[in-house]
């Protein structure tokens, strides 16, 4: 456990800054933390660092329900409903109750995106505090990791969404709380330009469970890769490589073992401890059999596969659950499970796909997706494929590799497959699901500033 995880009692402190200027109170108030007091010693940052991870952790807004029910449930992976919506029959609406896991997925998003832009905004407070002879380099990580929070942030938004609404300060005025959309390149300068400031600011090494410098360069990579530039991916995929930060786990169950966690394959984790109903509960999800794993998925691996045992419960029956993120013994919420949003397989595979679109199915290209499938026990993918079948070959790999951690429907959406997928698959399809609507609660709350997607 790092120093984070003790301190996460203390989450709800830099939240709480972000509202206070809003509130009028009429009694004397003699003992508060205010941002004016606040950010005095390192202390102080690391407590806004660990706040600004609590949305996204918290029921229902983060990668535990809405991640596992809107981005798995409407991809071709997932298989269950929830109150607010039978997410694979693509049944969902911008109305629905005001607790939906499409509408806490967004108001989750902006609330951590208000706690990273609480740390940016204090960047010379934070500096001066940082008397450190080795250049402010903690001021400056905290800096980068802030840039870096808030650009995943947004780099998932602007895919889910189209062009969302850029909040890069506080909002502190009434005049600041109603903004129109950005466009979707205008999302993506700033996705780029944070994860490039990050880049630069974070340390190239660090404790286990912290941001490295090298976690902004994948990103970059998977930036560039959606926006199919290639070349750039490619580049940005070989620097993570070559700098030997990151490595395959020794088996596809090492990547998943409690006992492991922060291992050589974890990019990017966001951190949890079942402490104070601090866990995650991707296991009762589960159980709830509101997020089980379509049966479409069990066939795609071959037998000798040996992620299959760690994809499913129970690798011999195609219909049983997710199976990567149980916790023995216990099988309800509160687990301590990390949930990895970034790991290095991913990022090979964004090699593989990047050198193909480059240069074809270059030896290259077949080292790195074969590195993938000979941990997973199997050999070496078939040589001599075509461009568009080392294309179709890298997006398979993806699917069993990557199966059910909230990626897929990202995949489909990026290669131009979303549709033809999800109607192959037997889903309802209707144009307007390449996006997620923005909620109707948002759109009366703006004042019509903000505006829906089509066909909402």
């Amino acid at each position: 456990m790092n120093t984070r995880n003790l301190m996460r009692c203390l989450w709800m402190l830099p939240i709480a800054l972000l509202f206070t200027q809003c509130n009028k109170l009429e009694e004397t108030v003699y003992s508060q933390t205010t941002e004016s007091v606040f950010f005095a010693s390192q202390k102080d940052v690391t407590a806004a660092l660990t706040g600004m991870y609590r949305p996204r952790q918290a029921c229902c807004g983060g990668y535990g329900q809405s991640g596992t029910m809107v981005l798995n449930g409407t991809s071709d992976e997932g298989n269950g409903a929830s109150q607010w919506g039978d997410f694979p029959k693509l049944v969902f609406t911008a109305s629905v109750g005001g607790e939906g896991e499409i509408y806490q997925w967004w108001t989750s998003s902006y609330a951590a995106i208000a706690g990273a832009n609480l740390i940016i905004d204090n960047e010379a407070k934070i500096l001066a505090i940082d008397n450190s002879a080795a250049g402010q380099a903690f001021a400056k990580a905290a800096i980068g990791e802030a840039k870096f929070w808030r650009a995943l942030n947004y780099f998932e938004l602007v895919q889910m969404y189209g062009g969302v609404p850029l909040r890069t300060t506080q909002t502190k005025r009434a005049d600041q709380v109603n903004i129109p959309r950005n466009t979707v390149d205008e999302v993506y300068t700033q996705v780029i330009q944070d994860f490039k400031d990050a880049e630069v600011n974070l340390p190239a090494t660090a404790p286990k469970g912290i941001v490295k410098k090298w976690a902004a360069s994948a990103y970059l990579a998977k930036v560039y890769l959606t926006r199919k530039d290639y070349t750039n991916a490619l580049a940005k995929a070989n620097e993570v490589i070559n700098s030997g930060a990151y490595t395959l786990a020794p088996t596809f169950a090492d990547v998943f073992d409690i006992t492991k966690e922060n291992g050589p394959e974890d990019i990017f984790a966001l951190q949890f401890v079942n402490v104070d109903q601090q866990g995650t509960r991707f296991a009762s999800l589960s159980g709830w059999g509101i997020t089980s794993v379509d049966p479409s998925l069990y066939p795609k691996f071959a037998a000798t596969d040996s992620r299959r045992a760690v994809t499913f419960t129970d690798p011999t029956n195609p219909a049983s659950n997710q199976g990567k993120w149980l916790f023995p013994g216990n099988s309800g919420d509160n687990q301590p499970n990390n949930f990895i949003i970034y790991r290095y397989a991913d990022l090979v595979l964004i090699k593989a796909e990047a050198e193909n679109e480059v240069s074809g199915a270059t030896i290259a290209a077949y080292t790195e997706i074969n590195k993938v499938r000979n941990r997973a026990g199997l050999p070496n993918l078939t040589a001599g494929l075509t461009k568009d079948q080392f294309r179709d070959a890298v997006l398979n790999e993806r699917n069993l590799e990557l199966a059910l951690e909230q990626i897929r429907w990202f995949d489909l959406k990026r290669t131009d497959r979303l549709k033809s997928t999800l109607i192959a698959a037997g889903r309802p399809w209707n144009d307007r699901y390449f996006l997620f609507p923005i909620h109707q609660i948002e759109i009366d709350a703006s004042n019509g500033v903000l505006t829906q997607n089509p066909g909402y």
